[in-house]
């Protein structure tokens, strides 16, 4: 079926006059399909009531296909026990494997309806068997899309994500356009429970609209509400509640149950954002009431959550609590819901006082979430994931705060930082939080000999912890979003190439006074200083920062500055590890033959520039039509102690393991040009230094805990000790200059952080253009293990 569902029911109707002075077996066959077609629409009574009005004796074929119809309808009303004898009434009938393929996907509509999940995957997986015989694609096409369903109630987002794709290849094939717009809403709310909010929305954008267009107004509620869903996560409550309403009255125009209950909850959600209590009460009990009408235990979840937050937040603790401490036992089968029901549990029992409930109940929310997350396998379901449990772990760190444990907060807090990053280093995860993972900052310090700097930013009041060897202090700070406007406006006025030191209003000294003035004290002058930046803060150069006073300078000046993931990847680090031996690849200069990109006209300085510091034999450079994404493989890279590539790069913001370097296209594989960020992930390197010559090598999207994901964040978990990246474009002119220098620096024995500080500062010092921070601070050094 194309799946033109409003054009197929007018053609329908309009048929109607003239079969129903046709046979009775055309009278039939066009009852059935009207019936069809109302129920793709949702509009299930309707169907249902056709189906019922007596018919004259029918073909073995039309009562098959009426009695598996009248199933749906009856699984959809709620009456499973109707729905299971239609069902045993086609199954009797069914002579083909392609009947037996929509029976058993009926079947397995009835098993999810129950719960039994197990059922329904046997019941679909047969299904698939049966139309693979068949030879019929719409049914495997509807068998793989409904076993994507199960594993997605299930919690196994990745294998439903690989079902619903392979759903939607089948049915592309055919042209079901029906099929399409299910897989592709599917896969947005997998997205949504996996925590990537974006692509979530990109996807219910596009099945919303496609839905619509086909006439399918059951499926046009589901995304409007997963919509509103993604909406609401990013912070548009506006564009959330016009998607919630528009959910709740198309789903009670179609009488569908299920969405107007997700439509409540999701609407008591705003309310209770707003602080409108009682209208948030109410929705979350008219939702449980309809729940409850249908014997849908699972579907009274959400509700009784939302329920017990509006309880809490009217005031009404120790109900709030009784309803957590018994939903925390329904909720077993659905950790994605067990957690924040225990998360809220504990933030209750936190202000109610009891110290030692508050902490168990948090260490139960962060030991499901770590369960659930310990059943993904591939990096880029991992990174999103973590935004989903970032409130638990924020919501543990601001107890804590209150209490005035500010270090056992920061304890938490570095336990959420880096995680993906550090599975892919081998570093041990403590899901208990011991001092495996969270190591004595100021001993830290002591072993780094230098300051470390972290920060939290938060809506009400940001934070700040500092250490060095002997001290340690705790600051508050201004809420995230004066921070990040701050920051914002400060990457503008340097992207615009103004002078910033001689603009008396300069961001850069109102951040400074912010971010660094509260623990400058501890920074000790030109010494060693790491960054363990949050959210917005790691689209910021510290470097950038304006000292106050008569004369302000950048603060590169007074600190040699290292961005890190978290104190436990610091941890996993020696002081100045030094290569046993300096040896070079150098990939760069590739040959740019049309795509819009220009050929880099100072690439061979720089390749010649770097080259020449290493000795014939410790070095490998491949230009040309030699430097292509290979041979970068190819080479071994493990054996190299510097890595360097000069090409253009391009940053991915909907997947960022799709960002990638430019390279030359192979000869035999012309469209192969890119170097992507998953493929580095391939090959383990123990590299002291990769320097990614290219924009934007930092990557342009920032998840949660593990803050700008890119090409550089793809090089350190590869094993490099330490990576250069860019945040911006970067200057085909002044970068040759600039590395030349860095690694003149470097064979002089210094770090790389010395090294690539020096760089800038010859930079900063000279009286051409170039001493503007445009050119010399989109590199940013960032620390690996």
């Amino acid at each position: 079926m194309s799946g033109r569902l409003a054009q197929a029911d007018e053609q329908t109707r309009l048929t109607e006059g003239f079969v129903l002075q046709s046979s009775p077996e055309w009278i039939e066959r066009f009852r059935l399909q009207r019936a069809k077609i109302l129920l793709y629409q949702g509009r299930t009574e309707e169907a249902r009531r056709l189906l019922e009005e007596p018919s004259s004796p029918q073909s073995r074929p039309a009562a098959v296909s009426r009695a598996t119809l009248l199933s749906v309808a009856y699984t959809r009303a709620g009456n499973l026990d109707l729905a299971r004898k239609s069902l045993a009434e086609a199954e009797r009938g069914t002579a083909d494997e392609s009947e037996r393929a929509g029976v058993y996907i009926a079947d397995g509509v009835i098993d999810v309806e129950h719960g039994e999940l197990d059922a329904a995957g046997r019941s679909f997986t047969l299904a698939l068997t049966s139309a693979e015989r068949a030879n019929d694609p719409l049914q495997q096409a509807y068998a793989l899309l409904n076993l994507g369903v199960v594993s997605l109630r299930k919690e196994h987002y990745e294998d439903a994500l690989g079902l619903f794709q392979e759903g939607s290849d089948k049915a592309k094939g055919i042209g079901a356009g029906l099929v399409i717009e299910k897989a592709m809403g599917s896969e947005g709310w997998t997205y949504f429970k996996m925590g990537d909010y974006s692509r979530a929305l990109a996807n219910s954008q596009d099945a919303e609209r496609e839905a619509k267009a086909l006439g399918s107004p059951i499926d046009q509620v589901e995304w409007l509400n997963d919509m509103g869903l993604a909406q609401f996560k990013l912070g548009h409550l506006t564009q959330a509640r016009t998607s919630y309403e528009q959910s709740y009255q198309l789903a009670k125009s179609i009488g569908n149950h299920e969405e107007i209950v997700d439509a409540q909850v999701a609407l008591g959600y705003l309310d209770l954002e707003s602080g409108d209590t009682k209208s948030s009460l109410a929705q979350a009990r008219d939702a449980i009431a309809v729940a409850n009408a249908r014997s849908n235990e699972k579907g009274m979840f959400q509700p009784l959550l939302l329920e017990a937050r509006a309880l809490a937040q009217s005031g009404d603790l120790d109900e709030a609590r009784a309803k957590l401490v018994s939903l925390d036992q329904r909720t077993q089968s659905k950790p994605s819901i067990q957690w924040e029901v225990e998360s809220t549990a504990a933030q209750l029992f936190g202000q109610s006082g009891d110290r030692i409930a508050a902490d168990q109940w948090f260490e139960r929310a962060i030991a499901t979430f770590d369960r659930q997350r310990s059943s993904f396998h591939k990096v880029e379901s991992l990174l999103p994931f973590s935004e989903n449990g970032s409130d638990v772990y924020v919501g543990y760190m601001e107890q804590l705060i209150r209490e005035g444990r500010t270090d056992d907060a920061l304890a938490v807090i570095d336990r959420s930082r880096a995680e993906t990053l550090a599975d892919g280093l081998g570093l041990s995860h403590d899901p208990h939080g011991s001092s495996s993972r969270t190591p004595s900052p100021t001993a830290l310090a002591a072993r780094l000999n230098g300051t470390i700097l972290v920060y939290c930013l938060r809506p009400g009041n940001s934070y700040l912890w500092a250490f060095t060897p002997t001290q340690s202090a705790f600051y508050r700070l201004p809420d995230r979003d004066t921070v990040l406007s701050l920051v914002a406006r400060h990457n503008t006025a340097i992207l615009s190439t103004k002078d910033v030191l001689d603009d008396p209003a300069s961001t850069g000294q109102t951040l400074y006074n912010l971010l660094i003035s509260p623990a400058q004290k501890l920074v000790a002058p030109q010494g060693r200083l790491f960054v363990i930046a949050d959210q917005g803060l790691h689209r910021l150069n510290f470097e950038t920062l304006l000292t106050p006073g008569a004369k302000p300078h950048f603060f590169i000046e007074d600190a040699v500055i290292t961005n890190a993931p978290s104190l436990s990847v610091l941890a996993a680090r020696a002081p100045h590890p030094k290569p046993q031996s300096r040896n070079l690849l150098l990939i760069g200069d590739p040959v740019y033959s049309g795509g819009g990109r220009a050929e880099l006209l100072n690439a061979s300085s720089e390749v010649a520039s770097i080259a020449n510091q290493f000795p014939t034999a410790h070095r490998a450079v491949l230009t040309g039509p030699q430097a292509t994404p290979g041979a970068y493989a190819a080479s071994d890279p493990a054996r190299f102690s510097y890595i360097h590539f000069v090409a253009h790069g391009i940053a991915s913001e909907r997947n960022p393991l799709d960002s990638a370097v430019i390279l030359s296209p192979p000869a035999d594989h012309p469209e192969a040009y890119k170097l992507y960020a998953s493929s580095i992930l391939d090959s383990h390197i123990h590299a002291d230094l990769v320097t990614i010559s290219t924009c934007y090598g930092s990557g342009s999207r920032a998840y949660a805990g593990e803050g700008l994901v890119g090409l550089a964040w793809a090089f350190l978990r590869a094993g490099s000790h330490n990576v250069i990246g860019s945040l911006w474009e970067i200057s085909d002119a002044s970068t040759p200059e600039l590395m030349a220098h860095m690694y003149t620096r470097l064979g002089e024995g210094d770090a790389p952080d010395a090294a690539l500080r020096s760089a800038k500062l010859t930079m900063l010092h000279s009286e051409g253009v170039f001493r503007k921070p445009i050119y010399w601070a989109p590199f940013q050094l960032y620390a690996g293990a």
